[in-house]
């Protein structure tokens, strides 16, 4: 489904982009709907609600919708590993550790 998705999305919004950010986002958008789908859905829902909400306010944003994905994509991953991190830190330091 994500395949579909993102080959439509590149093709609806065809020479707004450079075609060769659009190529290079695109194919890393394919590999990780390949490799890692489970990490696509908060950003697909982020992206499409940034769209269409958020930034709707302003002209043509519609085109950048892959733009914006890809970097949803490559920023959430990451957040994910922070707040994990975070989270064990929070869990396994004893009060009488911090200084």
């Amino acid at each position: 489904l994500y395949p579909l998705l993102i080959i439509s999305t590149i093709s609806q919004n065809d020479w707004v982009l450079h075609p060769y950010f659009t190529a290079l986002f695109s194919l890393r958008l394919l590999r990780s709907a390949f490799s890692q789908p489970q990490l696509l859905y908060i950003p697909l829902v982020f992206s499409f609600l940034l769209v269409r909400a958020d930034l709707s306010a302003f002209a043509h944003v519609d085109d950048y919708f892959p733009l914006i994905l890809y970097l949803s994509v490559l920023v959430w991953p990451k957040a994910m590993e922070v707040a994990l991190k975070l989270n064990f830190i929070v869990a396994y330091v004893a009060p009488w550790q911090i200084r």
